[in-house]
């Protein structure tokens, strides 16, 4: 027999915090922003679905130290196997990492969903890890609404090895 008493546990502060989204549209971005959304429209062109039929392209703002900036792209390249897929935003954060940098800035998704879409569990977790204050961006190809969030907001209780 299972017994759920609803007095067992008093709200956490730490869950009870406000989170930030910011809605918006295309004309908001920056130019950097608007650069990061062609390279992820043009990465999602080639992803690799052909079991979801889900198709996304992602583009990090990648830092060397504190003043090289770069942008990474990529795309998601699904497999049989599922557990192999690589989502968009691991192929870009990889592409960076492989060149030399260790520091994420921000972070835009695009997928071709009706709505933009967050990154899932494991992008979001590899995104704060190499950038803690990161903005993830989110945008769909299907229209021009945007959302934007910091990382921190959209993984609270993130996982720490350290």
């Amino acid at each position: 027999m299972v017994v759920f008493e609803s007095d067992m546990f008093e709200p956490s502060k730490a869950l009870s915090r406000e989170v930030v989204i910011l809605e918006g549209s295309r004309s908001d971005l920056s130019v950097v922003e608007k650069i990061m959304l062609k390279r992820a429209l043009d990465s999602m062109k080639n992803a690799y679905a052909p079991y979801s039929h889900y198709k996304v392209g992602a583009a990090v703002l990648a830092l060397r130290g504190d003043r090289v900036e770069r942008i990474f792209s990529g795309c998601n390249v699904e497999n049989a196997a599922f557990s192999p897929t690589s989502c968009a935003e691991v192929s870009a954060i990889d592409a960076a990492v492989s060149n030399g940098f260790r520091k994420i800035k921000s972070v835009l998704v695009v997928t071709d969903s009706k709505l933009p879409e967050a990154p899932c569990g494991r992008c979001r977790q590899k995104i704060i890890e190499l950038g803690k204050n990161a903005e993830v961006i989110m945008a769909s190809s299907r229209n021009k609404k945007i959302l934007k969030a910091k990382i921190k907001d959209l993984l609270p209780h993130h996982f720490e090895f350290f």
